[in-house]
């Protein structure tokens, strides 16, 4: 499996959801409490963590041939996953300010980035076996 591969399907292995999942919960909450740089290390630090250990130790192979995978190859464009980001900046952005309905509104996008495949064609190329 090549280095794009890789990085595609790692998105959907489980240890990086739950790590993606209430890192963004965490920081969000740090950074309503106002603690800049926790919030930093926790938004950032264990993600990136495990996207080295799932890229350089793991077995994705598996994870290509589920359901998700087959989803993710042909759904998660840039598109999908600069919605994800954004959603997760209006999230911080509403912890910072202190507006607590963009805290959902922003998980509201984020969640819409996953599941834009649902709406839109799937893109033209799709991650082949290496």
């Amino acid at each position: 499996m090549d280095r794009n591969a890789k990085f595609l399907y790692h998105q959907i292995h489980p240890v990086k959801l739950l790590t993606d999942f209430a890192t963004s919960f965490l920081s969000s909450w740090l950074l309503w409490e106002g603690r800049w740089q926790v919030a930093l290390v926790v938004a950032f630090a264990p993600s990136i963590v495990v996207t080295a250990w799932l890229l350089f130790r793991c077995d994705l192979e598996p994870y290509r041939r589920t359901p998700m995978g087959r989803y993710v190859s042909r759904h998660m464009t840039r598109g999908a996953v600069h919605t994800r980001i954004a959603g997760q900046i209006v999230m911080w952005i509403g912890a910072i300010v202190h507006q607590a309905w963009l805290l959902p509104l922003g998980f509201c996008i984020l969640i819409f980035g996953w599941l834009r495949g649902l709406w839109h064609p799937p893109r033209t190329r799709s991650t082949k076996p290496s």
